[in-house]
């Protein structure tokens, strides 16, 4: 016999989602609220509790924490690529064998993870209703708890199923906003629709922007891991964007007009931020324009062991596997025909093969180290949510339709953003296609562009082999060691300085006599070009999207099997 759904769900919340944890949100929910016993701190434990709960977790070194899941995510995309050094889980979403696998324990995880944060919410929203006097901070918790509640449903709707334009009646997950009890324990639940999910998370988002804005004063929040208003609009400025995008460049008028006028106003009170913090590793939750995050320190810090993925630096060569590089192609973003546009703050933090590494398989990876550890530190704080994208969603929101309720055009909006980042204000037009290059440009390995953008344009993963007369740069060139002596395929080097030659660890050797005759293509791009099934990658593909894990649907009478697919 069948065990049910919300019972499921709610034994994995007690078990894990409750426990308490080191760190700034070291808390846990009181299991029943009285206004006798109530307090802010109680009722504040409900939100941290369930943000801990989807952010702060550790399946493995290859899972480490929510961020890892939104990486996987984008590397299944065309700018980030798994160079195959070391581990992680990102290489099995990387080459898509972790999608459209019901048996896929990463992606199961994701998903158990997401209703566990859910369940979370809905027990501090249960809460909520059952006091009599609600205090500003029970308004507060309220206004978080449905944002974050929303959030979880966003990712469920546009990570396992087609976009709305594709699938909006297509089955896809279960929504719960119910307490289990003794009496819902023994039903289960059946699939709601792309648009009845969409629906739902509408709701809980205006209703949570609602109610911060019938605040009697501003929130002011301790750190950047509690969601206040900016961020509330934020997330449904995400949610309109995603839902209203249509194929032929355009959107939903009414959906795009609300995708606008949310950007527009999640920007209030924050600045865009200098090319020195540009540069200085994406680790700071100090940062002028994060809105969202989860805040590290050297005491509770592990969830910084993402970066050990992203840092591709090389500083004190503290990151372990260095493994989420740039498409050489992406690259060629920064070229808008008379060459690359050098000053782009962006376009900088390219690290070209050759110029460092005496690991023998990097040397052909072009880095791209937008984070970085801390100096002196293996920690540095997360980023879910910040300024730039805000700009680029009213942006594009105007240019598929939308008001453009802050006064100011797309390409206003756009030159704004382009400014900050020393790129030129020049020679292209801004559009639909351009705005979409810009959010590749701008937000790259952040885990909000990526695979999201591809499957709400329902355009395919563009994987290109590399081509060298179009990276003419990387073409029959030298190879250097560390110190910038030539460098041989085996590692050998010759000293420039002194005319010797030595080995990989600096063991005087004879003249291997093949450095004048040894050339090679200097970069290495993409190497997984079909899905598991050996067919092409394609758009709308089922290997775009997770699938329900296979213990959801043995335990729920109601979900029937495997989510369907269009073909």
């Amino acid at each position: 016999m069948k065990t049910k759904f919300i019972k499921y769900i709610t034994i994995f919340l007690m078990t894990v989602s409750l426990g308490a944890c080191d760190g700034f949100l070291d808390v846990t929910p009181p299991s029943t609220i009285t206004d006798e016993v109530i307090t802010d701190d109680a009722l504040s434990a409900y939100y941290s509790g369930a943000f801990k709960n989807l952010t702060h977790f550790w399946y493995s070194y290859a899972y480490p924490g929510y961020r890892s899941f939104l990486l996987y995510l984008e590397s299944a995309g065309e700018d980030v690529i798994y160079s195959g050094k070391n581990y992680g889980g990102i290489r099995w979403y990387y080459s898509y064998q972790s999608q459209n696998n019901i048996s896929g324990g990463s992606a199961g995880n994701y998903w158990r993870k997401l209703y566990s944060t859910i369940v979370s919410c809905n027990l501090g929203l249960d809460a909520y209703d059952k006091l009599e006097t609600k205090s500003y901070q029970a308004e507060v918790m309220k206004a978080q708890l449905l944002g974050l509640r929303a959030m979880c449903y966003f990712d469920l709707v546009r990570v396992w199923q087609h976009t709305y334009e594709v699938g909006k009646d297509m089955p896809v997950c279960v929504i719960t906003k119910e307490v289990a009890n003794a009496e819902t324990a023994t039903e289960g639940k059946a699939l709601s629709t792309v648009s009845e999910v969409y629906q739902f998370i509408v709701e809980d988002i205006e209703q949570s922007i609602s109610t911060f804005e019938s605040l009697p004063t501003e929130y002011r929040r301790d750190n950047k891991g509690f969601i206040n208003k900016n961020v509330a609009y934020g997330i449904a400025a995400r949610v309109y964007l995603t839902r209203g995008t249509k194929k032929d460049g355009t959107g939903v008028k009414s959906d795009m007009d609300k995708a606008s006028e949310y950007a527009h106003k999640a920007q209030e009170g924050l600045s865009l931020m200098s090319e020195n913090d540009f540069l200085s590793g994406f680790n700071e939750e100090a940062n002028s324009e994060w809105m969202l995050c989860l805040p590290q320190s050297t005491d509770d810090g592990g969830m910084s062991y993402i970066f050990n993925y992203l840092d591709t630096s090389g500083d004190d060569d503290r990151a372990y596997y260095k493994n989420v590089m740039p498409d050489p192609y992406f690259k060629k973003l920064f070229d808008y025909g008379s060459g690359y546009d050098i000053n782009d703050v962006r376009y900088k933090l390219f690290k070209e093969p050759n110029t460092y590494d005496a690991v023998a398989g990097m040397r052909k990876r072009l880095k791209y180290p937008k984070f970085k550890f801390r100096a002196s530190e293996t920690t540095g704080d997360i980023l879910f949510m910040r300024l730039a994208e805000m700009l680029l969603i009213e942006a594009e929101a105007i240019e598929r339709g939308g008001n453009a309720s802050g006064g100011a055009t797309a390409a206003a909006i756009v030159s704004k953003l382009r400014t900050a980042r020393g790129a030129v204000t020049t020679g292209y037009t801004v559009n639909v296609d351009f705005i979409l290059k810009e959010r590749r440009r701008e937000l790259w390995g952040e885990g909000i562009a990526g695979i999201f953008d591809i499957n709400r344009t329902q355009r395919k993963v563009d994987r290109k082999i590399i081509d060298y007369n179009v990276l003419s740069e990387y073409k029959d060139i030298m190879a250097v060691n560390p110190e910038g002596y030539p460098m041989n395929s085996a590692g050998q080097y010759y000293n420039t300085d002194n005319g010797k030659y030595y080995d990989a660890v600096g063991n005087e050797i004879q003249d291997p006599g093949n450095f004048e005759q040894e050339k090679y293509d200097m970069v290495q791009g993409h190497y997984s070009f079909k899905y598991p099934n050996g067919t092409s990658l394609k758009a709308e593909s089922p290997y775009n999207f997770l699938q329900i894990p296979e213990a959801e649907i043995l335990n729920n009478p109601k979900i029937e099997g495997p989510l369907p697919r269009k073909e």
